[in-house]
């Protein structure tokens, strides 16, 4: 089910008045939505909420409507996916014009998040949705996750056929047998710094959410990525062309600090919100 959410000051819009009859019944059973959408005055009130249900929310999927004026922090737009709802264009009558312009967003919006929840159902898309960011080099899957962030125009596609395209280009420059594997049918997903990411068939833990020391961002994104809940028993066996990784070789945690291998390091499971095991 999809959760719907507005940050919102009624500058523009009066949403309060207008909920029921912009989320009638037809559209909450074409997109699967539950119940009314909240309205929250700032994204701080928001985000308590969310960490408040985030756990034993019923909901596996979130599109946070925004104002203009509203500002997203840069973790938080790889956690939900944030919709901008732009001011009414000038000339626009206050009551009807202001309501179909808002429909039109709202469309849009809720096209966007369809688009994000129908890639998760391909194996193969979904590795690279949920790629460790901070970890795995690539420009392609920078590029990638920032169309994806982006709100454009989708005038013929366009903007679907570009993400799209990317998800191809990622998949034709990293996905590369590991030279020294004993199997070399097990297929990699290689990074620019020639390090191994594979999806772990095991379950072994989930990345640790307690707080302290994990703070807002390592908490929800271990729970969604653009919007879509993931699996927290899913993580990705990292590793090196030799039997060990390199002690020189760099990572990031969750907590956008540096993570130095030790001596003997065969492998590391590395899950997507960046937390490392």
């Amino acid at each position: 089910m999809l959760k719907v959410s507005f940050i919102h000051n009624e500058n523009y819009f009066k949403l309060k008045d207008q909920l029921e009859s912009l989320f009638n019944s037809q559209l909450k059973h074409k997109y699967k939505i539950m119940d009314n959408p909240d309205v929250y005055p700032s994204v701080d009130i928001f985000l308590e909420n969310e960490l408040c249900n985030v756990k034993n929310g019923k909901y596996s999927s979130v599109l946070i409507f925004i104002d203009e004026d509203i500002l997203i922090p840069e973790e938080l737009k790889y956690v939900y996916l944030f919709h901008q709802l732009n001011p009414p264009y000038k000339g626009c009558d206050k009551v009807a014009g202001n309501r179909v312009y808002l429909q039109q967003q709202i469309s849009f919006g809720l096209k966007r998040i369809n688009f994000i929840r129908s890639n998760f159902n391909d194996k193969m898309i979904r590795s690279i949705l949920i790629m460790p960011r901070r970890n795995f080099s690539s420009s392609t899957l920078e590029q990638l996750f920032r169309t994806i962030i982006e709100i454009k125009r989708n005038k013929g596609n366009e903007h679907t056929n570009q993400i799209q395209r990317l998800f191809y280009e990622f998949i034709d420059q990293h996905k590369k047998p590991k030279s020294k594997s004993d199997n070399a049918n097990i297929k990699y997903m290689r990074d620019d710094n020639d390090v191994f990411f594979r999806l772990g068939e095991e379950k072994h833990g989930q990345a640790e959410t307690k707080q302290p020391p994990h703070d807002n961002d390592c908490i929800l994104s271990s729970y969604f990525r653009f919007g879509v809940r993931l699996n927290r028993d899913i993580h990705f066996n990292v590793s090196s062309s030799d039997a060990y990784i390199a002690t020189s070789s760099k990572f990031w945690n969750c907590h956008r600090k540096p993570y130095w291998v030790k001596k003997n390091t065969s492998h590391l499971n590395i899950f997507p919100n960046d937390f490392i095991r």
